[in-house]
């Protein structure tokens, strides 16, 4: 009977001991890529590892959005500029000291909270793509105005040259 009681005794140790050194990897951003779509929506795009936190936060003239990874540490934390942008004067990624990653976007000027989207895409095994947390913004004018010469009454985009540039 000491024997079975023993043996149990050292057998849940063991899985207390196991299960206390294996632990969850934390998220790591591995790129950060960016562009501008023909509606001039500004979409940033960070690349993770496993699926990552994200939470914005609105800061005078700063979008501060604060993702639960860890920086890429190849890249050099810099400032990123968006050409032609009438809204954001620039972009920096940034390390914080709790293993959390900080995108801080500076802008020109008040964007209101419905015009901008936070939000996870899952792991795309199909397109060889990662998890990915991704943050739209419009890059200017989005609003759509009717053409006092269309008798249809179509809404129409203002004529926008987009940039297609990619950071990463």
């Amino acid at each position: 009977m000491l024997k079975k009681i023993l043996t149990l005794c050292v057998l849940l140790c063991s899985f207390v001991v196991m299960g206390s050194t294996t632990s969850e990897a934390a998220a790591k951003i591995k790129d950060m890529t960016w562009g501008v779509n023909k509606q001039n929506m500004l979409r940033i795009v960070l690349d993770t590892t496993i699926p990552a936190k994200a939470k914005i936060k609105k800061k005078g003239m700063d979008l501060i959005i604060t993702v639960k990874a860890e920086p890429p540490s190849s890249r050099k934390m810099k400032r990123y500029v968006p050409p032609n942008s009438t809204n954001i004067r620039y972009i920096v990624l940034e390390k914080e000291d709790n293993d959390e990653t900080v995108l801080r976007i500076n802008l020109k000027k008040d964007v209101p909270a419905g015009q901008y989207k936070l939000f996870n895409l899952p792991k795309n095994v199909g397109a060889n793509r990662p998890p990915r947390v991704v943050f739209d913004i419009p890059n200017g004018v989005l609003r759509k105005e009717v053409a006092a010469n269309n008798n249809k009454g179509e809404a129409v985009y203002k004529k926008i040259i987009p940039t297609y540039q990619v950071v990463g």
